[in-house]
């Protein structure tokens, strides 16, 4: 009779079932709390943040200058009417 067989029979299938799903989700919280605590991840996410930085201060000069054109269309378009 294999492992599997006889505990299931003495357990019983439900708490078989219980028992691997917490194991399961136990393992990969506890794989995942190491992976936080490494300097990869730290790595990784100093990555991420200067990105999101860049991308930012990307969008923020575009908008900037995009206000400025604006701004000097309409003085033109003022200074056009004044001289007609």
């Amino acid at each position: 009779m294999a492992v599997l067989e006889h505990l299931e029979q003495t357990v019983g299938p439900k708490a078989l079932g219980a028992v691997s799903s917490a194991g399961v989700y136990g393992g990969s919280a506890v794989s995942l709390l190491a992976w936080l605590g490494s300097q990869s991840a730290v790595a990784i996410v100093g990555i991420v943040v200067s990105i999101g930085g860049l991308i930012l201060s990307w969008w923020h000069k575009r908008a900037m200058q995009r206000i400025a054109r604006d701004r000097l269309a309409l003085d033109r378009a003022r200074f056009e009417a004044d001289l007609d």
